[in-house]
Formats: C-alpha cells, sequence, structure tokens
C-alpha cells in the first residue's frame, strides 16, 4: 500500500510499487483530468507537480514517489476546481 499526497489530500492505494502514477491517478484515485497521450513522457498530456515541479505521470512509478511528496493535477490548480 502507498500513501500519495494528492490535490492536499493523503489518500492510501493498493497498487504495485511499479505502477505508473498516470494509472494510480485516473484509475485508483478518479481524478482523469490527467490524461494518457503518448506513454513515453513527451507529449506532456500526463503533466502533474510533484513538489512544485512539472513531471510526466506516465513515466513515473509509484514507489518512486514518497508520501511526504505533493502531488498536483489539474483539478487541484484552482480552489473551486474550475480547471
Amino acid at each position: 500500500m502507498a500513501k500519495l499526497n494528492i490535490n492536499g489530500t493523503v489518500r492510501d492505494v493498493e497498487v504495485e510499487p511499479d505502477t505508473p502514477l498516470l494509472w494510480v491517478i485516473r484509475e485508483q484515485v478518479g481524478l482523469t483530468g490527467t490524461k494518457y497521450g503518448c506513454g513515453i513522457a513527451q507529449c506532456g498530456a500526463c503533466s502533474v507537480h510533484i513538489n512544485d515541479e512539472v513531471q510526466r505521470s506516465c513515466s513515473i512509478r509509484v514507489g518512486d514517489v514518497q508520501a511526504s511528496d505533493r502531488i498536483v493535477t489539474i483539478e487541484g490548480l484552482a480552489a473551486d476546481a474550475s480547471h
């Protein structure tokens, strides 16, 4: 089980450590604003902010994310979720 801080909410997810963060965000957490594009971290459709740095979530394994890391998806950019 992994703990992920996504958009300010700590979530427990039960996935394999080598699962791409993109699929956890979309399938386990249900935030579908982050999209699958190329799958090789080139197009940017899967971009999220991790600790205020833009990262490609399709190429980051859940096992490489720490519980203290702050992940922000497009849904978390505005306080009223208008993005």
